[in-house]
């Protein structure tokens, strides 16, 4: 499948990618090897090919879908052993549209449907309904102190400790300066700085517990798009952010954003809600439309080479300018070091180029003309400087 919705890893080391459009994988890191789980009529098999929802537990794999319902996997045997589907009596789930699931710091199985969120009761192989959640549950994340927070699709953020009783609400005001970016939030997720990170459908929210304070990211600081799904943190405390136009790199302390597109090596701009995966080695997974890419940031290399860079053209008034005897150029503009143009060459155009075939559509150039440019000009979309 390409649509990547949900990504966990079991016991025995192995991922397993739910998708949208092709079932259940199995993927052995060891040895590379892909184990398709696919709906049939078969006995054992899964209920919907639409996953929307994935955690392990213990030898047991819970499988969430899209309107069908939840499964429970026997890891040993890979067969579905339980079925649970919604319905109007005590203890049952009252949404077959699963939205996202979690496993709590005591072993708790909680699901996050379209209607509310629900604890999985293991002595009595039902489900309890968790209070003022009956809200679309969009993610799921506890903290040390036992807190839930959690995220709806409309109705802002959660968090609610159970054994304090304590509870609070963040919604967006319009006209509020120092609150949540967006209602609808996608994913909760907590830095090792202990501060909170909202991904919105309208940018991303840092609320710091201590000091009470939000702070919100837009495109107008950088992000490649509004539209963010879930974040990751590497080893040295820089966040990975996937939006719906691109991979964003956030540095906290600097408070600047590097974004990665397809130009990159990315199958494409276009990442996916739910979808996100940090193993213990610092791989970093992420499911996009068009399937999944991992990498380690640790790994990354960058590239310090200053490429040189070459006037590779020369237009008059519109014109490209021969070269030869006669001409404004004796030899070619490469190697011409000046050129003594006429009164009447009102404009006046040069192409550039920089020797570096290493994706040379991330290079970028700057140019200023001594006396008449102040500062140096950016070159945005081309490689052509224009006076007139």
């Amino acid at each position: 499948g390409n649509i990547v919705h949900e990504i966990c890893k079991d016991k025995y080391g192995n991922l397993w990618v739910g998708t949208e459009d092709a079932g259940l994988n199995q993927i052995n890191l060891k040895t590379g090897h892909i184990t398709h789980f696919l709906p049939s009529k078969n006995p054992g098999s899964l209920a919907y090919h639409n996953i929307h929802g994935l955690v392990a537990d213990d030898d047991k794999l819970w499988i969430g879908t899209y309107e069908h319902g939840l499964d429970l996997m026997d890891l040993k045997t890979h067969k579905v052993i339980r079925h649970y589907s919604a319905n109007t009596g005590k203890g049952s789930l009252s949404s077959d549209f699963i939205v996202t699931l979690y496993k709590s710091n005591k072993g708790d199985i909680l699901v996050g449907t379209w209607t509310g969120l629900f604890k999985y009761n293991r002595a009595n192989n039902n489900f309890d309904a968790l209070p003022f959640t009956n809200i679309p549950i969009q993610s799921i994340k506890e903290d040390s102190n036992g807190t839930l927070w959690i995220s709806s699709y409309g109705g802002g953020v959660y968090h609610y400790n159970e054994a304090t009783g304590h509870k609070e609400h963040f919604t967006y005001e319009p006209g509020k300066t120092n609150g949540l970016i967006n209602n609808y939030v996608n994913s909760v997720f907590t830095d090792s700085r202990k501060n909170w990170w909202f991904c919105t459908e309208g940018g991303i929210s840092n609320y710091n517990p201590s000091t009470g304070k939000f702070t919100n990211y837009t495109t107008a600081n950088g992000l490649p798009d509004n539209q963010a799904f879930r974040i990751l943190e590497d080893k040295v405390g820089l966040l990975w952010i996937s939006t719906a136009k691109g991979l964003a790199r956030f540095n906290p302390t600097s408070q600047q954003f590097e974004v990665y597109h397809t130009v990159n090596g990315l199958p494409t701009d276009q990442f996916n809600y739910n979808s996100s995966y940090l193993d213990t080695d610092g791989t970093m997974y992420f499911g996009t439309v068009k399937g999944m890419v991992s990498f380690n940031p640790a790994a990354f290399i960058k590239n310090s080479f200053v490429p040189p860079v070459y006037i590779t053209g020369l237009q008059v008034n519109n014109r490209d300018i021969p070269v030869g005897k006669g001409s404004t150029l004796a030899q070619s503009i490469i190697y011409t070091k000046n050129i003594t143009l006429p009164h009447d060459s009102a404009n006046l155009s040069l192409d550039v180029a920089a020797l570096s075939y290493i994706i040379p559509e991330m290079n970028g150039y700057r140019y200023k003309m001594e006396g008449i440019d102040k500062n140096w000009i950016q070159l945005k979309n081309n490689r052509k400087i224009y006076y007139t």
